[in-house]
């Protein structure tokens, strides 16, 4: 009950030091990318053991009490770090990329039916491993003034009236 305590501090500090920083000035390189693990991404992520002892069965390590604790106390201090996280909402893609990346996304979805668990882990395992590329990418920017997307004290598009032209 320890480390359940932890990860539940964890997130109140989480959420705390984001309610704080709404006042700050944002930082241009910083748009597009969370501080820390976001709460509802650190809350799934912690259900790995969990997913695998119910698809796996008891017999491996991610079911040791002493694993899944250091797991669990591990997501929460990611939490609370400063290590950027690509916010999903920033991502875009290539029009290039687009089919390819539908036609995965239907795989994902079917595969996602036949095996719910393992499917949840590979998710969680492969945002877990794009950590060291944001901050690769946050530091990159950070350095790289050019790259930084301002409006430059232009309106922006979405406050503008919407006219549909044809292509």
């Amino acid at each position: 009950w320890v480390v359940c305590l932890l990860f539940a501090v964890c997130a109140a500090l989480r959420l705390a030091r984001f309610n704080s920083l709404l006042d700050d000035e944002p930082k241009p390189w910083a748009k597009g990318f969370f501080t820390g693990v976001p709460t509802p991404a650190g809350g799934l992520i912690v259900t790995a053991p969990l997913l695998l002892t119910n698809r796996l069965g008891p017999d491996g390590p991610w079911a040791v009490p002493w694993v899944v604790s250091i797991w669990i106390a591990l997501i929460g201090f990611l939490m609370v770090s400063r290590v950027p996280t690509i916010a999903l909402k920033s991502v875009r893609l290539p029009p290039q990329f687009i089919v390819p990346m539908l036609i995965l996304l239907v795989l994902g979805v079917a595969a996602l039916f036949y095996q719910p668990e393992l499917v949840t882990v590979i998710g969680m395992v492969v945002y877990l491993l794009h950590i060291p590329y944001a901050v690769w990418k946050y530091n990159h920017l950070k350095h790289h003034p050019e790259l930084w997307r301002t409006t430059g004290g232009r309106t922006r598009r979405s406050s503008r009236r919407v006219r549909m032209r044809m292509p």
